[in-house]
């Protein structure tokens, strides 16, 4: 009935506080400067084959399924969001604050948003 469909954590969300607030400003930015109010970019989507061939992202930081998400509804894609339990790691720590991530990161947004502006100025 949709071609995604996007989990969110809601109130139960167990990761450390810090990930969390960073998880909420990282989809705030998303969704000002996409236009959309998804609750959450970063959870596994499923997706149907046909939009992950076409839409493939442009980066390999883990915003890749925001450019994803961001392009299918784009293109008048559908979707239902999903709320899911989450639970923090017990082991090991989060990669996702290492340098090179941060810069996919920024790049990803940096895509979004001209996609965007190209999008309101050029059709």
């Amino acid at each position: 009935k949709a071609d995604m469909i996007i989990p969110y954590f809601g109130s139960n969300d167990q990761r450390h506080f810090m990930r969390v607030n960073v998880s909420k400003v990282f989809t705030l930015i998303i969704n000002i400067i996409s236009g959309h109010k998804i609750k959450y970019y970063n959870g596994s989507v499923i997706h149907k084959r046909f939009n992950v061939m076409r839409w493939s992202p442009d980066t390999y930081g883990f915003a890749y399924q925001a450019e994803i998400i961001v392009k299918v509804l784009a293109e008048k894609g559908t979707f239902r969001e999903v709320m899911i339990d989450n639970l923090d790691r017990e082991e090991g720590s989060s990669k996702a604050f290492r340098i090179q991530n941060i810069l996919a990161v920024l790049h990803s947004i940096l895509q979004i948003f001209l996609r965007r502006l190209r999008k309101l100025l050029f059709y």
